[in-house]
C-alpha cells in the first residue's frame, strides 16, 4: 500500500475498526496476484458488529490499461444461490500502479459477506496470504486442499453481476480485496 495508507488486519475479537480506516479480511501480505480477464472472484468476509463500508478497491502492482468493479454481496446461510448485490463502486481502472479505490455507501450487520471484483482486464494485483488463514473450508482433512476463493466466469460489463452464481473454488492464494469505514 501506499505510505500515507496503512491497511491493517481485522481483528475478529476487537470491538471497532476504527473510522476510516482500510482493513483487509485476511493476512496482509507483498505477494501478487495474476488476474483473469472477464473473472468474479469472491472471498468470505466476517464482519463482527454493524459497521458501514465507505470503500473498497485493490492494489494494483503491475499495471494493465483495463476497468474493473468491486462489490459485497450477501451469503445468507453460506448458499451462493442466495447471494444478493449489496453495493459496488463506479469503474476503476488499472492503467496506474497504486491503491484503487471506489466510494460505496454500504451498511452491515454482523454477519458473513462475500466481496468481489469482477475483472475486465489482466493486472497484477496485492494477493493475501494464504497460510495463516482458512478463508472457505477445507476440502479433506490436509492443508494442501483449503480452499481459498471463488471464482465465476462473467464477461465484464462494468457492473457487478446481481447474483454469483456458482463459483468453482481455488486453492491458490487469493486476491487482496480491501475495505474503508
Amino acid at each position: 500500500m501506499s505510505n500515507e495508507r496503512q491497511v491493517i488486519q481485522i481483528p475478529y475479537n476487537s470491538r471497532q475498526v476504527p473510522a476510516g480506516s482500510y482493513f483487509c479480511p485476511y493476512t496482509v501480505t507483498t505477494s501478487t496476484f495474476v488476474c483473469t480477464a472477464n473473472r468474479l472472484y469472491l472471498l468470505p468476509v466476517i464482519i463482527p458488529y454493524d459497521m458501514i463500508i465507505r470503500k473498497l478497491g485493490f492494489e494494483v502492482t503491475t499495471l494493465h490499461a483495463s476497468n474493473h468493479v468491486v462489490g459485497i454481496y450477501s451469503w445468507p446461510r453460506g448458499e451462493f444461490a442466495d447471494t444478493v448485490l449489496l453495493g459496488q463502486t463506479t469503474v476503476l481502472s488499472s492503467s496506474t500502479t497504486g491503491l484503487k479505490e471506489g466510494d460505496v455507501t454500504i451498511h452491515l450487520t454482523k454477519g458473513i459477506y462475500l466481496i468481489g471484483i469482477n475483472t475486465g482486464g489482466t493486472p497484477t494485483i496485492r494477493a493475501s496470504a494464504l497460510t495463516t488463514q482458512k478463508l472457505f473450508w477445507m476440502s479433506a482433512a490436509t492443508a494442501t486442499s483449503e480452499i481459498s476463493f471463488g471464482q465465476v466466469t462473467f464477461t465484464y460489463t462494468g457492473t457487478m453481476p446481481n447474483t454469483t452464481g456458482s463459483p468453482s473454488f481455488q486453492t491458490t492464494t487469493p486476491p487482496q480485496l480491501i475495505l474503508k469505514t
